[in-house]
């Protein structure tokens, strides 16, 4: 999974403007996930499933790609700031490790009901990220230098925002209740858990069409600084609040966080001047 998530040419091929070329290696892996999802049985089939998923994600992004090397040596090499690097490690962060905390502190009965509970609203951050994966290029595009464009995408991104989040929020009562039916009666004490995990997403959804935007206008380095903070609060909470409360302890320290992180870059993007974007 690393090695394919590395060495894949996805994001060649989305810079070059060869969006196909992109977006077909990804869709053979979540075809490949699908499908073999529907005949394992056990722990050791799962895993290989999710190796192999990538192994063939992998293979097509470079069978798309093979005449399109990097140099390697001169000048001419391209040169990419680790900024987006940053961002996805920080946001990591905050889906593993409390569940790692909470099974270190609080023991494996717990980590493991709060790890099952965190596939619902992990499953609505998957579908958030498509979205913002999917705005990069048309806010880009959008843009062309213009100030004004800025500003008209400023006031439509955050509105969009705030639709997901209501949106996310409205989900959240069928979501506590499908835990017993999802995972079963023993995992009811997750639904509390869950109501505020599911409140962290809302507001990760109302930030994610800003965050599109801010990348869109080349402010990968303070938007990475903001998350890296965001991560470093999202520790020092959950070392204080897992030992006495648990899985709530953790929830909460997910939604603060969050909390945090969207402020930030809303701060960021009010503080922006047309010409210091332009």
């Amino acid at each position: 999974m690393i090695l394919a998530s590395g060495l894949n040419r996805d994001w060649i091929a989305v810079g070059e403007g060869r969006g196909r070329a992109g977006a077909v290696p990804l869709v053979v892996r979540a075809v490949a996930l699908a499908v073999g999802s529907l005949f394992i049985g056990d722990l050791t089939a799962a895993s290989l499933l999710m190796a192999g998923s990538y192994l063939s994600w992998l293979v097509v992004s470079l069978v798309l790609n093979r005449h399109r090397d990097w140099p390697r040596f001169g000048w001419e090499r391209p040169v990419a700031p680790p900024w987006g690097l940053v961002i996805v490690l920080g946001a990591q962060v905050y889906t593993t490790l409390d569940v790692l905390l909470l099974d270190r502190i609080r023991g494996t009965d717990e980590a493991g009901v709060y790890n099952a509970i965190y596939r619902i609203p992990l499953g609505v951050n998957a579908m958030v990220g498509l979205l913002v994966v999917g705005l990069l290029p048309v806010l880009a595009g959008e843009l062309h230098g213009s100030s004004e464009a800025f500003v008209d995408l400023r006031r439509k991104m955050t509105w969009l925002g705030v639709a997901g989040g209501v949106g996310v929020l409205s989900l959240t009562p069928l979501a506590v209740v499908s835990v017993p039916i999802l995972f079963g009666a023993e995992y009811t004490d997750g639904q509390a858990p869950l109501a505020l995990l599911m409140a962290a997403t809302a507001v990760s959804t109302v930030g994610a069409p800003i965050g599109s935007l801010l990348l869109a206008v080349g402010r990968e380095r303070p938007v990475a600084l903001i998350v890296s903070g965001g991560a470093v609060v999202n520790l020092v909470l959950n070392l204080v609040l897992i030992p006495p409360l648990g899985m709530i302890g953790a929830s909460v320290t997910t939604a603060i966080s969050e909390m945090l992180v969207i402020g930030g870059e809303f701060v960021l993007l009010s503080s922006m001047a047309e010409k210091e974007v332009w």
